[in-house]
């Protein structure tokens, strides 16, 4: 039976929750850069990273401020601080930064820190502007459950496929649960299990959870139309994945 493997599940904090390295070979620059701290924490330097991150936010750097607030939001290097994080996410969203914009939101919705929820909704839509597939989702979330705005389906799906054309597994998972309940779209079960299949095959554990559910009480024939829909949506969202199902493993569905 087909079983991808599992990562953190859909919610409105979650997104990206750390700050990826980027694959650069930056050399040592007086002035310190994003790429930089990533190649230290991937090397496990984190003493030299936080340094650094801790130097570009002394010079008001927008994405080092960031960085710097991750430190204190995750416990890296430091004591996780929750207050301090906010604070310097904060100040990083302030001078711009779309990923600090997207965690200090999630952060007030969550409670963790002051701000109003159209505070919050005001950086999120900031940081889905500056393309953060996370303050995406987010949105997506908000609009479907109509939490802070007009309860849109509609722009649910815009928001989810937004994400997913930039690479986000959740941003799939949802377009896949709009199609499961005729959400913004018309019902079509076979259209949300290729966007599990998709997400799932990506490590999205929620949309792993729904297939394996979903995907015996379907036709053998459903079930593998849906894995060569899937074929389509992973190349539509460049998703270098492909399917290959053998009738064993379809065996299971319903007849």
């Amino acid at each position: 039976m087909f079983r991808p493997v599992f990562v953190p599940a859909l919610g409105l904090a979650l997104g990206l929750t750390a700050i990826s390295a980027p694959m650069v070979h930056a050399e040592t620059l007086d002035t310190p850069t994003a790429e930089q701290v990533s190649i230290l924490l991937e090397s496990g330097d984190d003493a030299r990273a936080f340094a650094q991150a801790k130097a570009g936010a002394n010079a008001q750097n927008a994405e080092l401020t960031g960085y710097l607030g991750w430190f204190y939001d995750n416990g890296r290097h430091v004591d996780a601080d929750p207050v301090q994080a906010a604070a310097l996410y904060r100040q990083a969203a302030d001078l711009g930064d779309a990923y600090s914009q997207w965690r200090i939101a999630v952060m007030i919705d969550e409670g963790e820190t002051e701000g109003t929820l159209d505070e919050a909704i005001t950086f999120l839509r900031k940081a889905a502007g500056q393309k953060n597939s996370g303050a995406m989702v987010s949105l997506a979330v908000m609009h479907a459950n109509g939490r802070g705005v007009t309860q849109d389906h509609i722009a649910a799906l815009r928001y989810y496929q937004a994400a997913a054309r930039l690479g986000h597994a959740q941003g799939l998972l949802g377009i896949g649960i709009q199609h499961a309940n005729g959400e913004g779209v018309e019902r079509d079960l076979r259209q949300a299990i290729a966007h599990w299949i998709v997400a799932a095959a990506q490590g999205e554990k929620t949309a792993d959870a729904l297939l394996g559910k979903h995907i015996e009480t379907v036709s053998q024939d459903e079930a593998l139309a849906a894995f060569q829909q899937a074929d389509v949506l992973a190349q539509k969202y460049g998703v270098a994945i492909r399917f290959e199902l053998a009738e064993s493993d379809v065996a299971a569905g319903g007849t």
